[in-house]
């Protein structure tokens, strides 16, 4: 809400009694790369230079973020996230302290480590069987979707085209297996520290009192897509884990309050203010609990001796949506996640009335197979055509459905649902204005000629790029700049820009 600015801590501390720990990687407080972040996002639909035969192209993140292999740090003594377990253990005797009052107390810690660029030791390393890991398949280039093409450009992982030694060790398996493999042993030394509150829990004698909630902001591409990093519309990079474990004790009955299940339910990362509330027993008055855009998951948590279909009808969406305007991309994208119906020849031919039917039978306990269905729209969804995925039996997200007629009522049923939380037509054609003005301004703000050395400082993560046609890259600017008005261009998947036909 625009009248509402206090953080889950601050609610608990002022309403609820609790002393709170907020400590780690805190975006809210962050800066630093803000001015590179703004640029690179505003510039969205400025078509600069590029060459992917000479050199990586146009990208925007430092060089080595996704041509990084990795480092494996020797022995096990020493952590390459040393930070993060300092900044534990620090949090850890703040429990100890806090645990000689009656106030509950509440901790967040934000870790840095499962985050490019990908560092390990050893001792992690050695705990992944490299045998076990899947590899992502690479489609040719000219295959790939065209801004999946942009992106992978932006995050710097397309190699000069024309250098036949770091084309072949780039795009070797050897190398995204290796990658991966270092991710995961950072996803080991995670779990490690996770494990290392669960037995401060234990020590400090509130085992049977305390609820734990793993989740992270944000996934990460791990060469899917030939891409690394994150703001993508894959559900590598758009997925979270999300646990939530209420071990307290009932006083009654001496038993477990909740008992172990799995939701397939999609949710997001805004449902968990409203269950943290809930959770913590905060009253609705003490919080904007009818203005919030998330749910409390409490509901679906709730044991009542039942299935999961119990709980089907609980107040809240069966569908999530989320989009993206920033940096690393060519164009604004939305997309919806919704469980529905399978469609096959042996139950339905994809038709409203079908899916309707199907929804019916599947609300009435009768055996229906979902499927978990993905649509991601691009822009006003006129510049390129929209993706659809069945992310159930095709995780990979490689089987674009959208140009299969037999999904094509449900497209049209879960772009209507989409188009009923967010007119995206409408948000990216703001957002286009939106990006033009600030550059404008920014530009006027910065004064010229200072902003010209500005925006080619050297530190941005664009600077490389920049330097491949200086002149053309201001020019490419300017024309944006000054166009009367904002556009949305559709994403590109030429190798060379201008083409040799534009030029």
């Amino acid at each position: 809400p625009h009248d509402f600015d206090e953080r889950i801590d601050q609610v608990l501390q002022r309403k609820a009694g609790y002393a709170t720990s907020m400590s780690g990687k805190l975006d809210f407080t962050t800066g630093g790369h803000s001015e590179n972040v703004k640029l690179s996002a505003w510039t969205m639909y400025t078509r600069f230079p590029y060459n992917l035969h000479t050199t990586k192209g146009w990208a925007d993140e430092p060089p080595n973020i996704c041509a990084d292999n990795g480092t494996v740090l020797p022995g096990s003594q020493r952590s390459a996230h040393q930070d993060d377990w300092n900044t534990l253990h620090d949090t850890v005797n703040w429990m100890k302290q806090q645990n000689t009052t009656d106030n509950p107390f509440f901790v967040y810690q934000g870790m840095n480590i499962v985050h490019p660029f990908y560092r390990t030791n050893e001792y992690y390393y050695n705990q992944i069987n490299p045998n076990k890991i899947q590899i992502p398949e690479w489609p040719p280039l000219e295959d790939l979707h065209p801004c999946d093409f942009q992106s992978s450009m932006l995050k710097g992982c397309v190699p000069p085209l024309d250098n036949a030694t770091a084309r072949e060790y780039f795009y070797s398996r050897y190398r995204r297996r290796n990658i991966r493999r270092i991710y995961y042993a950072m996803i080991a030394e995670f779990d490690a520290m996770v494990g290392a509150y669960m037995q401060a829990i234990r020590d400090i004698g509130e085992w049977d009192n305390t609820i734990f909630i793993v989740t992270s902001d944000h996934g990460d591409l791990q060469m899917e897509h030939q891409q690394s990093y994150k703001m993508s519309p894959y559900d590598a990079s758009v997925s979270v884990p999300l646990i939530i474990h209420d071990g307290r004790v009932s006083k009654d009955t001496g038993k477990k309050t909740r008992r172990k299940r799995v939701i397939d339910k999609p949710t997001q990362l805004i449902d968990l203010y409203p269950t943290i509330m809930e959770l913590a027993e905060v009253s609705h008055m003490d919080y904007p609990f009818d203005m919030l855009d998330g749910h409390s998951l409490v509901p679906l948590m709730t044991d009542n001796g039942e299935n999961q279909k119990s709980v089907a009808n609980v107040t809240r969406p069966d569908f999530v949506v989320s989009q993206f305007h920033g940096d690393n991309v060519a164009m604004s994208w939305f997309l919806i996640v919704r469980r529905m119906p399978c469609i096959s020849n042996n139950n339905n031919t994809g038709n409203r009335h079908d899916i309707e039917s199907e929804e019916r039978r599947h609300l009435s306990n009768t055996r229906t197979k979902m499927c978990t269905m993905k649509l991601v729209a691009y822009g006003t969804g006129v510049e390129i055509g929209h993706q659809l995925f069945d992310v159930a039996h095709d995780p990979h997200e490689m089987t674009n459905l959208a140009s299969n007629q037999t999904y094509l009522p449900m497209m049209t049923w879960l772009e209507h649902t989409l188009r009923s939380v967010v007119d995206y037509p409408r948000v990216a054609l703001n957002v286009a204005r939106y990006n033009q003005q600030s550059m404008k301004h920014w530009m006027e703000v910065t004064g010229d000629p200072e902003w010209r050395t500005a925006i080619h400082s050297k530190g941005l993560r664009w600077d490389e790029a920049f330097d491949y046609d200086v002149e053309g890259s201001f020019k490419a600017l300017e024309d944006w700049v000054n166009d009367g008005s904002a556009k949305i261009l559709s994403c590109r998947s030429d190798l060379v820009w201008p083409p040799p036909s534009l030029n």
